[in-house]
């Protein structure tokens, strides 16, 4: 029984900790995002790929790349990073994308670790630049020039707003556009849903409605 016990809080504290790790700020909420590519069917001699890399681009997530449809972008933990890529359909389809990278990872700066800040700084640089560790300063390479990056840059975690805005939901619209380079991304429509439960004078009506008894 007594292990019992011991085994319990032990589970319990771990968990907490991986909890408290990630938990909401103070007065606010998550609002939701949904950003989508909607016209992929006009471009069938290309495909979109998405490649998620862990936080401070130090991985590739997942091990590879992933063909993107009309459905919601999503990118895992908060804190990874998604890179929209566009490449011919003739070649992507002589690739594995499960097990493949067109990227690698350079050192391209002067980095030493400062003992006096306890952190990886760029000597190369007059201003003061450091990061916690030495990952943090490796840069992606292209390896395969058949993959192209998107100049426009795709977030696809809405974040957190403080209770005093009522948007719970955001949806971003895009479309591909043909350039002289290439192809692009554009932004044609925005959608933000709201609710009222984070209006200041609602918040304020349903306060003092629990506080007679009532209910929102």
């Amino acid at each position: 029984m007594k292990k019992t016990i011991i085994l319990f809080f032990a589970i319990m504290f771990v968990f907490s900790a991986f909890v408290s790790a990630d938990t909401f700020p103070a007065n606010s909420h998550l609002v939701s995002k949904c950003v989508t590519i909607d016209n992929l069917d006009e471009f069938p001699e290309i495909a979109v790929v998405k490649r998620i890399t862990g936080p401070g681009g130090s991985t590739t997530v997942n091990g590879g790349l992933e063909i993107i449809d009309n459905t919601c972008l999503s990118k895992g933990y908060k804190f990874n990073n998604l890179n929209l890529l566009w490449v011919e359909k003739t070649y992507v389809d002589t690739l594995n994308l499960e097990n493949y990278d067109p990227y690698t990872k350079v050192l391209k700066k002067d980095i030493e670790y400062d003992e006096e800040h306890k952190c990886y700084r760029d000597m190369s640089q007059e201003t003061f630049s450091c990061r916690d560790s030495m990952e943090e300063w490796y840069e992606d390479e292209p390896l395969d020039t058949n993959f192209h990056a998107f100049d426009v840059d795709i977030e696809p975690w809405g974040g957190y707003v403080s209770n005093s805005n009522p948007m719970t939901e955001i949806e971003e619209h895009y479309n591909i556009i043909k350039t002289n380079d290439g192809y692009d991304l554009e932004l044609y429509g925005t959608n933000k849903e709201k609710d009222n439960k984070y209006n200041i004078f609602y918040s304020a009506v349903c306060f003092f409605k629990n506080l007679f008894g009532g209910r929102c």
